[in-house]
């Protein structure tokens, strides 16, 4: 005889209970605190009933609200996807279509709450349309947080959930005595993992790659659901990226490759802003990069690095040199000597005196301005610096 619950055969024990359903670890959402603060200050216990709320007003103030009825459970469901009961005993999923629907009946309320209620229903359209079952996994959450930190009285803080207690949530009592089980069994209690898992979102996905691993710290490694999974195994895989580029960045150092140091270091900053070894390592190699450059012939052309003051940083420019192009190529100065030679006599090497002007685009330019030579050469070409800065 069975004496638990297994697929495809009967249990004898009318007291055995099926799997537990998963519950989420997390909320899955960024600003969930401020959600809930929002649907408590409106005087709610959670989303649903917030979803529900003009519905129950419409039913209890209408012509036949006063009649007496038989009566029956019509709370919701909530363990596979969220649920309302609808006419005729027809299960009604809320989906964007019914949160829009919630959403015109508050503005419609002539409910004091009405305005605010019809904003806080806007961002749980949002999180519909983002996740299917993000509303599922919020009321979820949310259900489980009070049946975790009730008043357990008299009974001690080992007091098992009840079916009554589930309910009084609006829960249906289908689904309460499977959800009580499972929190007692595997929800945990307030404290630095439960407020881990409800601020994860607020820092990851972004780039403030360190704060988001401490505080991922308390979550569990391994976690069985699939959503924090996915979210912790990004968050690793950047950590890991970010290493190798600090790697890269670091053996390019050793070689005395500057430039290539200093690119990896910045691709590595951009992947973790709050990293401070990244910061470092990007000025280090900035410096001597611009060390190297300012100690280099001056006819190498490389301009020198150029470094601006700004509110709350230093912002450093540099152009990384290039090679001369295979062959002859005739400068500036070439040009206006071989315009003033003449067979027989040597050729007059002067420099060209620059005439600067500010073309239709206010942009600075300058022509060649030496008597006698028909050159049209422009020095620097759509550079927006006034006279006499690079």
């Amino acid at each position: 005889m069975a004496t638990t619950w297994r697929p495809g055969v009967r249990a004898t024990d009318t007291d055995a209970l099926p799997p537990l359903p998963a519950l989420p670890e997390f909320p899955g959402m960024r600003g969930y605190l401020e959600l809930r603060a929002a649907i408590r200050d409106l005087g709610f216990r959670h989303a649903a009933e917030l979803l529900r709320e003009p519905a129950r007003q419409r039913a209890a103030t209408g012509v036949f609200g006063t009649l007496p009825r038989a009566e029956r459970d019509d709370g919701f469901r909530v363990l596979d996807g969220l649920w309302f009961p609808g006419r005729g005993g027809v299960w009604q999923r809320v989906d964007v279509a019914y949160v829009r629907g919630a959403r015109a009946a508050w503005q419609g309320s002539a409910d004091q709450r009405a305005l605010t209620a019809a904003a806080v229903v806007d961002t749980l359209e949002t999180l519909a349309r983002d996740d299917p079952m993000g509303l599922r996994r919020v009321v979820l959450w949310e259900v489980c947080c009070l049946l975790k930190d009730r008043d357990r009285g008299d009974d001690g803080a080992d007091a098992p959930t009840t079916v009554d207690d589930v309910a009084a949530l609006g829960v249906h009592r289908s689904e309460a005595r499977l959800l009580a089980a499972a929190v007692d069994a595997r929800f945990p209690a307030d404290g630095e993992r439960r407020r881990a898992a409800e601020r994860i979102n607020d820092l990851w996905p972004g780039r403030r790659l360190r704060a988001a691993e401490r505080l991922a710290e308390p979550l569990p490694d391994a976690p069985q659901d699939h959503v924090l999974a996915r979210l912790l195994g990004s968050l690793g895989a950047r950590s890991a990226e970010v290493a190798d580029l600090a790697a890269r960045a670091a053996a390019a150092e050793r070689r005395g490759d500057w430039r290539t140091a200093a690119t990896v270091w910045l691709t590595a900053l951009r992947r973790a802003e709050d990293a401070s070894e990244t910061r470092t390592g990007l000025f280090r190699a900035a410096t001597a990069l611009a060390d190297a450059t300012a100690q280099a012939p001056a006819a190498s052309g490389t301009p020198p690095l150029a470094a601006a003051v700004d509110d709350r940083c230093v912002r450093l420019a540099w152009r990384p040199g290039r090679a001369p192009a295979p062959g002859p190529r005739p400068s500036r100065t070439a040009c206006c000597a071989s315009r003033t030679a003449r067979p027989g006599r040597p050729s007059t090497s002067r420099p060209p005196r620059w005439r600067w002007r500010r073309t239709p685009g206010r942009r600075w330019a300058a022509r060649c301005g030496t008597p006698s030579c028909p050159c049209s050469a422009t020095a620097w070409p759509g550079c927006r610096a006034s006279p006499g800065r690079s």
